[in-house]
């Protein structure tokens, strides 16, 4: 097989109409070689680099390439048993790269497909500067439902979760269940990729079918376990609350989303009551409690006024203030409430005051008593002071005292 048919088979896949036909018995061969990653090496690899190199082909739709590329996809795990992870660098991850950008939807279907087969071969460098910026492309602009869920399946593998198997495997092909291979974790994209470049295309997601809120549900599910509380409470718990909300999902569908809800809403909670926590053992606030007068009131008096606690001041101060009920001042008819009776001699003095009040003139002034009556003026008239006789003008206060100089007729 290897020295005979093989070589024969490799020599007619210059017929492309054969090229898919040829290309299934060859892998056949290469699963049944005890020898086959030397042979592979050194005979298959170079003409399947040299058939589907996207560089030399044209930009019109070739069913018989197609044909062969998808068989190439299908046996996509016996390429990477087979090689080295710089010979699937170089020479096959071009071909899985062109199978994803390609018009045809089974193509790109199949080469997404294939992520878990191929991440093991691939470095963390190669995954998230080469391939995962393609798939990005891809499922941001396509506009089939089938490519937005099996892009979503692929984030999933990309961030290092586990590939679910399909629901048309019944497990009965004899293979059991190590044929599915799990992502190595060096091949999971980091936490900032995951949140910046991954989160973003999820959110960005227009239409509302319930297969692709599904797949969106589980890209959300594996990077909310790995990402940041803070993230998670801004950012993945308000795409999920509007997911949840669409029109088209059934019941059980929107409890999964709920589901999800509760699990990273318990997390972000739990993670943040851990660090107030620990910021309170920090502070050395840890056994105090809040104080009953902790507002705005809390704060004190006032500094020189009367309810100013420091001053030692009590509580009826604030009544003593408004109400004028003050012991410590002096007890004349002034310092009295404002609920007591005024004095009749200074009603008296009120009504009886015979001197002359002008609208320009200053209201007379009392004794060291106060509110005493006003001793008796002589019967003269006032003088209006001359103010155009001053040489410099006089402010508020002098024009007070030259008014009063007059009054009692002293102003010369």
């Amino acid at each position: 097989m290897e020295k005979k048919v093989l070589p024969a088979l490799l020599e007619e896949l210059k017929d492309k109409e054969l090229l898919s036909l040829i290309l299934q018995n060859v892998f056949k061969i290469m699963s049944l070689l005890p020898s086959s990653r030397r042979a592979f090496g050194e005979k298959v690899r170079p003409k399947l680099k040299e058939i589907f190199d996207s560089t030399k082909q044209s930009q019109e739709k070739d069913t018989a390439r197609d044909a062969g590329l998808m068989v190439v996809l299908e046996n996509a795990s016996l390429i990477a048993d087979n090689s080295s992870g710089k010979e699937f660098k170089d020479d096959v991850l071009p071909i899985l790269l062109s199978a994803i950008e390609s018009s045809t939807p089974s193509l790109v279907d199949a080469a997404l497909r294939g992520l878990p087969n191929i991440l093991p071969v691939l470095d963390f460098s190669t995954i998230k500067n080469e391939l995962f910026p393609i798939i990005a492309n891809v499922f941001s602009k396509t506009n089939s439902l089938a490519i937005k869920v099996r892009g979503c399946h692929a984030f999933v593998i990309l961030c290092g979760g586990p590939n679910e198997i399909s629901s048309d495997d019944d497990g009965l092909d004899g293979f059991g269940p190590d044929k599915k291979r799990k992502t190595s974790s060096s091949s999971a994209l980091d936490k900032y990729t995951m949140q910046e470049k991954i989160v973003p295309l999820i959110k960005a997601i227009k239409t509302k079918e319930p297969a692709v809120m599904m797949a969106a549900l589980g890209v959300l599910r594996i990077v909310g376990n790995n990402a940041d509380t803070d993230f998670v409470a801004m950012e993945i718990l308000p795409i999920l609350w509007n997911m949840s909300l669409g029109p088209l999902l059934d019941l059980k569908q929107f409890q999964s989303f709920t589901e999800l809800i509760r699990l990273l809403s318990r997390r972000v909670e739990e993670e943040q009551t851990k660090k107030l926590q620990e910021l309170a053992v920090t502070n050395g606030a840890s056994q105090s409690t809040p104080s009953t007068n902790d507002d705005f009131l809390g704060f004190g008096g006032v500094t020189g006024t009367t309810f100013d606690t420091a001053n030692g001041s009590s509580q009826d101060d604030f009544e003593r203030l408004v109400k004028g009920k003050t012991s410590q001042m002096s007890s004349g008819s002034m310092d009295s409430g404002w609920d007591t009776a005024p004095n009749a001699s200074v009603a008296t003095s009120k009504v009886k005051s015979p001197t002359a009040q002008f609208s320009w003139s200053t209201p007379t002034p009392t004794s060291n008593s106060q509110f005493d009556p006003p001793k008796a003026q002589p019967s003269f008239r006032t003088v209006t002071p001359d103010l155009a006789a001053f040489k410099q003008p006089y402010n508020a206060a002098d024009l007070y005292w030259h008014s009063l100089a007059s009054h009692y007729r002293i102003y010369s």
